[in-house]
């Protein structure tokens, strides 16, 4: 069973579920955990994280990494990437 994302629009409270393909839509007809107003949750969108290795552990960042992360960047207007030197 996966995990889906959903937001509040009213609260703009933010969490997930872990439900299955038949479950999917549930949370979409139930109050929201925050602030108990119901019709207000939307399923969100989201994409995979980039690993950053500086966060994994790994001391010196490999050869060609920020190249990769700053084309990124420049090729997706709006995107929340930090380019770290």
């Amino acid at each position: 069973m996966p995990f889906y994302d959903f937001g509040c629009s009213e609260c703009l409270h933010e969490f997930e579920t872990f439900k299955t393909i038949a479950e999917y839509d549930i949370p979409l007809s139930e109050p929201c955990p925050s602030c108990y107003k119901v019709g207000y949750i939307q399923r969100l969108v989201s994409g995979a994280e980039i690993c950053d290795p500086v966060s994994l552990g790994v001391r010196k960042v490999p050869k060609g990494y920020n190249e990769v992360i700053k084309n990124i960047k420049k090729n997706h207007p709006g995107n929340t990437i930090e380019v770290r030197e």
